[in-house]
């Protein structure tokens, strides 16, 4: 009886931790969730974007929302809008097409680095111009590689020693 009891109270403690982690992850994002919409709304309204497919957020020395998306002719279009645009009207719309594609640069940044994975690939700006940064861990350090988007030439990198 007394195991049984145990067991019970395990498992309803199971579940209090993991509806109490779910509700903590959702509170914390959802504010972040919020200004992504509100990045699309301003790209739609601005007449930046057409539609939108995708936004991803990326915290660099300033912080931009990337958005995915076409124009009025349908063509593919990359919009990084900087986080507070309504204020500093700052933004870099590109084609895709006006930059090294993303595989093409995961096989150069692979190649160089003698890495076979990366934690994350994402689109950002860095300096005033659109990077793609590359995070990975080696040797006990996690490394953030940037190369720049126009022309995959090598913009800079550093790295952060994790705990072992």
């Amino acid at each position: 009886m007394k195991k049984k009891g145990i067991m019970i109270s395990l498992i309803v403690s199971l579940f209090l931790i993991s509806g109490l982690s779910i509700w903590l992850y959702s509170t914390i994002r959802s504010p972040l969730a919020a200004e992504g919409e509100d990045a699309r709304s301003v790209a739609l309204n601005h007449d930046l974007l057409t539609t939108v497919s995708d936004v991803s957020h990326y915290y660099g020395g300033d912080s931009y929302w990337v958005l995915e998306g076409t124009n009025d002719d349908g063509e593919d279009q990359l919009l990084f809008l900087h986080e507070d645009y309504e204020e500093s009207d700052e933004y870099y719309l590109l084609s895709p097409h006006e930059g090294v594609e993303k595989s093409e640069m995961v096989d150069t940044v692979s190649q160089e680095l003698n890495v076979t994975s990366f934690e994350s690939i994402r689109l950002g700006v860095e300096n005033g111009q659109p990077v793609y940064e590359f995070t990975y861990v080696t040797n006990g350090s996690r490394v953030f590689y940037y190369t720049l988007f126009e022309t995959g030439a090598y913009l800079k990198s550093y790295s952060i020693h994790t705990a072992a």
